[in-house]
């Protein structure tokens, strides 16, 4: 029986043959800041380490690629790289001043998160409660006004859904 080491060894390599590919992309839930997530947390399992010269590459070419990314979902854009710079930074792989530098602009997408929530978008991973999830996690020094703003819009939509499916 193989060992869960071993396991998440073969997990790592396939994930790595893949992405050599070609077709992945920044994103956390489907690309390179997922499996550099997954590659800190098996090396801090197993080899008592944070990060290796793999991972620190990774992690410059994701500082890189969120100049370039117009997309703030959670999923695939910028919200979810951007949690994961902040997952970093409270392990202490980054410094304060670099975290600051990478996850500038973070106005953008507290518009997104409340425009979405106007449409209807709630979703956590491509809507207005990932978009929220992000910028709670990073203590984005927002004053509470936007977290309040924004659970009163929520609250007020899912009232609104309430009274439909009672109406119906």
């Amino acid at each position: 029986m193989k060992t869960l080491r071993s396991k998440l060894e073969s997990i790592l390599k396939r994930i790595y043959i893949e992405s050599d590919t070609g077709t992945s992309s920044s994103s956390l839930m489907i690309g390179d800041s997922g499996v550099a997530l997954f590659r800190i947390l098996y090396l801090k399992h197993f080899e008592n380490s944070l990060y290796d010269d793999k991972t620190i590459s990774t992690i410059q070419a994701l500082a890189e690629s969120l100049v370039s990314s117009n997309d703030n979902s959670f999923c695939y854009g910028n919200s979810g790289t951007k949690w994961f710079f902040s997952y970093l930074y409270q392990l202490e792989i980054i410094e304060e001043c670099d975290y600051n530098n990478i996850c500038l602009g973070d106005e953008l997408i507290v518009e997104s998160a409340l425009g979405l929530l106007e449409t209807k978008n709630y979703e956590f991973l491509n809507g207005a409660v990932g978009l929220a999830q992000y910028l709670l996690f990073s203590n984005y020094k927002l004053n509470d006004s936007f977290f309040l703003r924004f659970l009163k819009n929520l609250r007020c939509s899912l009232l609104k859904i309430q009274l439909l499916i009672v109406l119906i």
